[in-house]
């Protein structure tokens, strides 16, 4: 029925809607680099790559990933494959993303892929990297969100708190500011007289409140847009 709900929104708001920012794909969360106040213009893997193993054991090496041009490879002695896991975080900014947690081990190929690949948690830190949460990530990044889906901002951190508002469209703009209650994160929304680039950034009015950032299945309520307008 909440589904139902969220087409029949889609299908009668205007069309501008339809540039909310993109939901992440299933995903627990993202490698990068440690200190994201950096901008890089690259993927966010180590030049020498990550050690790969095959299963979330330590005597299953089965090769590395590396980067080359924006593309993100797996080699092994016989083999030699592009990897399409990756999401942008930042201006032409690439990083891994995490689809599975064991003990020291972070899963970088979905679950349903042939290629089971897995690195090691203590390797990404070593080298300076970090594995984010999306929540982390979202808590981390601050600023400037827009909700990539229908988005209650309620007074307090619980479904059945009242409603502030119901925040559908890039004319809420929304920055973390660092407290949290489990999936949920307060913020500071500025409601704008008009949608994100349009060119006019008058705000008609800022509230504080609290949203539900990430949904029951671990994805983002909320993004931004990693090129702009």
């Amino acid at each position: 029925m909440k589904k139902f709900y969220y087409i029949l929104i889609f299908l009668f708001l205007p069309g501008w809607v339809y540039s909310l920012p993109p939901q992440p794909p299933p995903s627990l969360g993202i490698v990068a680099y440690k200190d994201q106040k950096k901008h890089i213009e690259q993927i966010q893997i180590p030049e020498h790559g990550f050690t790969v193993y095959s299963s979330p054991k330590e005597d299953n090496k089965s090769g590395i990933i590396f980067s080359q041009d924006f593309v993100i490879f797996f080699k092994r002695s016989d083999l030699k494959k592009s990897l399409t896991d990756k999401w942008m975080i930042g201006y032409d900014s690439f990083a891994l993303l995490v689809f599975e947690s064991k003990a020291d081990f972070l899963r970088v190929t979905p679950k349903n892929s042939k290629l089971s690949l897995w690195i090691k948690n203590s390797e990404v830190e070593n080298n300076g990297f970090v594995f984010f949460t999306w929540l982390n990530f979202l808590k981390t990044k601050k600023c400037c969100f827009f909700v990539t889906n229908p988005l209650n901002l309620r007074e307090k951190p619980f479904r059945q708190s009242k409603q502030i508002y119901l925040m559908n469209s890039t004319n809420y703009d929304i920055a973390v500011t660092g407290n949290s209650n489990g999936n949920w994160l307060e913020v500071q929304v500025r409601k704008r007289k008009f949608p994100y680039c349009e060119g006019d950034e008058s705000i008609n009015e800022v509230k504080k409140g609290w949203i539900k950032a990430i949904d029951n299945s671990g994805f983002p309520n909320i993004y931004f847009y990693p090129k702009g307008c």
